[in-house]
């Protein structure tokens, strides 16, 4: 069989003029690697690029699968460009929430926790504060309030000995002159 009468009975079947032109020869696979990575650069979907290339997106993926197989080090370096962007975006986006956050209140997220664990739990720490062996008193604490303090910053394990912080100690005293 001739190509022109291959191309006539895909032209039957329907396949388009762009579908021939653009069929598995290696010219043809290296042209539309280069509009491929041209739109992998742009960030373009891969619908995006096989519409804009005007092939299936069957084939782009064949042709991704190709580049993939052997080893293109320009779609490796556009891949690399992209998960390093994607966790860029995703840190700005963490941090706008953050900002936020201290522009409203004037404060950090962990230091308005802070503030509400020592408000939630101040029986408890000035308790503790008036034991005699801080120690002991916090081991008397419920599990799960210890386990707060803890996470929270408030109660901090010194050398074989458990002991409020003196953030914790700081931030009663200045609530306990405020009330005063």
């Amino acid at each position: 069989m001739t190509r022109a009468l291959v191309e006539r009975i895909i032209l039957d079947i329907g396949i388009s003029e762009t579908e021939i032109k653009m069929m598995n020869t290696n010219e043809n696979r290296d042209a539309r690697r280069l509009d491929i990575l041209e739109g992998l650069n742009k960030g373009l979907s891969h619908e995006k690029i096989a519409e804009k290339m005007g092939i299936q997106p069957r084939m782009l993926r064949r042709d991704l699968k190709w580049m993939r197989r052997i080893k293109d080090p320009e779609l490796r370096q556009i891949q690399k460009n992209a998960a390093t962007k994607a966790i860029v975006d995703k840190e700005e986006n963490a941090n706008r929430a953050g900002e936020r956050f201290k522009r409203i209140t004037g404060m950090t997220f962990q230091e308005k926790t802070f503030n509400n664990m020592i408000s939630f739990y101040e029986p408890e720490i000035r308790k503790i504060m008036r034991a005699k062996e801080q120690d002991v008193a916090i081991r008397c604490l419920p599990s799960s309030v210890y386990r707060t303090l803890k996470r929270n910053g408030i109660i901090a394990s010194g050398w074989k000995t458990l002991q409020v912080t003196q953030r914790a100690r700081n931030h009663l005293v200045k609530s306990q002159s405020i009330e005063n």
